[in-house]
């Protein structure tokens, strides 16, 4: 299984159609709030809203206007919600464990089920945990909402203006999404799968902060999304995601070291990574991680505290990563053990 994960790390699949109208969407909804939040002197906040781009970028779809609309505000209510709840998990003590673990088995049970409800979830669940491992406070994060309801306006309108809609026309009816969520909950088989990527993702939570380990939130983050009900698929995205983010954080930091206006250049970068991204990661996902990679590194370096630097952020984002792959392949692998045999055979309630 191991030797075919080699050959598969960089093979690249069939090119989709990927408008140029969505890679231009793309970099425009995640560079444009960057420059507006640096000139308003809110360059946190119009981080958050950065991200958001990005986000609705990967959960968004050809289909009718209405429908993706619709889709789309879902997808950012999710963020939104996370953020609030991220910034008051923490007031609950040691009772937010349960509702990790919690979150996280209902993320399990929808893995493979739906791909649109389980990116929603997906990146609902992500802003929880990062919100609450930069333990922001309500107050905090009032700005960056501000920031990120006007980002959605914006994106929303961009994909209007472009006529995106004309190229890849959908007329299929589109089941609603609290049905579809109920129908993945109800799902029996996934069970095993949800309580081992639950189960990992709280020993990664704490394995993380009794060690005091800086934006442990990335280990996490890296065993949410790498952790997939196919032994094989998993194994792979780990090893893909792993090397995307190291190729990707050493071209930013080439970049960077160069760099004689720092904003400039980590705004060029944000551009290039997020316009080539949505084409990138349809063709091969360590192509891809690249570009997210470079993107997320960038802004760590617009955020950083004094005492931080690109190079010490990297080595903490390669270091977590790593963890979490690691974390994320062991709990595939007891997902799929059977510890216990059933004895009586048909045969032997005969006898």
């Amino acid at each position: 299984m191991f030797s075919s994960i080699k050959k598969d790390i960089f093979k690249f699949e069939e090119i989709k159609q990927v408008p140029i109208q969505k890679m231009i969407v793309c970099a425009l909804s995640t560079t444009l709030p960057l420059i507006i939040g640096f000139k308003n002197q809110h360059l946190f906040d119009s981080v958050l809203a950065s991200l958001l781009g990005l986000a609705l970028t990967l959960n968004d779809h050809h289909g009718q206007f209405k429908t993706r609309a619709y889709h789309l505000l879902v997808t950012a209510f999710a963020l939104l919600s996370g953020y609030f709840l991220g910034s008051g998990v923490n007031a609950l003590g040691d009772f937010k464990y349960l509702i990790f673990f919690l979150l996280a088995f209902i993320l399990g049970k929808i893995k493979n089920f739906n791909i649109e409800i389980e990116r929603i979830f997906l990146f609902f669940l992500l802003n929880i945990t990062t919100i609450s491992g930069l333990n922001l406070s309500l107050p905090s994060i009032q700005m960056a909402s501000i920031y990120v309801f006007f980002n959605f306006v914006f994106y929303i309108a961009l994909v209007k203006l472009t006529d995106f809609l004309a190229l890849n026309f959908e007329t299929k009816e589109y089941q609603p999404k609290w049905i579809t969520f109920k129908s993945a909950l109800s799902n029996k088989s996934s069970t095993k799968f949800a309580f081992f990527l639950a189960l990992m993702t709280l020993i990664g939570y704490l394995f993380a902060y009794w060690l005091n380990l800086n934006r442990a939130y990335w280990i996490v983050g890296t065993i949410l999304i790498v952790m997939l009900p196919d032994p094989r698929a998993t194994y792979l995205k780990a090893t893909q995601r792993f090397l995307g983010t190291v190729l990707g954080i050493i071209l930013a930091l080439i970049c960077i070291y160069f760099s004689t206006n720092l904003f400039l250049t980590l705004i060029v970068l944000i551009f290039i990574s997020n316009l080539l991204m949505p084409l990138l990661i349809t063709i091969n996902f360590t192509l891809g991680n690249i570009c997210i990679s470079c993107f997320v590194l960038c802004l760590l370096e617009m955020t950083k505290s004094i005492q931080e630097n690109a190079l010490s952020l990297s080595l903490l984002r390669i270091e977590d990563i790593f963890i979490g792959g690691i974390l994320g392949g062991i709990g595939i692998y007891l997902s799929h053990q059977t510890f216990f045999k059933l004895k009586k055979t048909e045969q032997n309630l005969k006898i």
